[in-house]
């Protein structure tokens, strides 16, 4: 499981699933934060939860041996995307810039915002991870990432790699959370997904595709598997 904090934000949303088995989960969306990301992994398994890693996104330049190559889609194809277009876009982004890499998680951010954010395991060096950013049309330079605590085998056992995901049911998927959730009063929809392995509950990657409450309501998220199938849904 990975739980996010991102301080020294100019705007957050944070959308709270919830529902009569009273789970909650919170999230936030912002703009890009000038300051530090701090990010607990915790062990694959509630039996033997380990050693938790501690994560925070440096300003540094990145000693990371991923390729670096900076890539610009079309203007007016995928920087001009939105919903699950856009999510699309940026996932096929990040793989034309690093290839078939391992992922901790990824974060994509669409309507206003329409921005991601990918950590990466560096293939040459893997106790390493970088952030890399996707924003008008181009994946950024990377931004390492600095892990305390826990070990080697903690980082691994979350990491996913990016062909393992159905991509490709990314529509289908945005079309049922808002189904799923419901059409509230002043909602703008799904307003972005996060996808890692959903830890400490099992191994199996899934994404959280997360929706607007609009005006009267906290709203909620739906957790597909990779695959593109709903695995729980957190409403009002």
């Amino acid at each position: 499981m990975i739980i996010r904090r991102i301080a020294a934000c100019s705007l957050a949303l944070t959308v709270v699933g919830c529902g009569a088995n009273g789970a909650q989960v919170s999230a936030d969306a912002t703009s890009a934060p000038p300051g530090a990301v701090a990010v607990t992994v915790a062990a694959p398994t509630t039996a033997n939860p380990g050693q938790a890693i501690a994560r925070k996104v440096s300003p540094e330049t990145s000693s990371t041996t991923v390729p670096r190559t900076t890539t610009t889609e079309k203007v007016g194809v995928t920087a001009s995307l939105d919903g699950p277009e856009f999510a699309a876009g940026a996932v096929s982004a990040y793989r034309a810039a690093l290839g078939e890499a391992k992922a901790l998680e990824i974060t994509i951010w669409v309507g206003s915002l329409n921005r991601a954010e990918a950590d990466i395991q560096d293939p040459a060096k893997p106790t390493n991870v970088d952030t890399y950013e996707y924003k008008a049309g181009k994946v950024g330079s990377p931004q390492p990432v600095k892990l305390t605590g826990g070990d080697a085998t903690d980082l691994e056992a979350n990491l996913f790699p990016l062909s393992a995901v159905a991509w490709d049911q990314l529509p289908a998927m945005f079309a049922t959370a808002i189904t799923e959730i419901g059409g509230a009063e002043g909602s703008t929809g799904v307003t972005h997904l996060v996808v890692e392995r959903d830890l400490p509950s099992d191994v199996e990657i899934v994404l959280n595709v997360y929706v607007d409450g609009g005006s009267r309501s906290q709203g909620g998220y739906v957790k597909f598997r990779a695959d593109g199938s709903v695995k729980r849904v957190y409403g009002p």
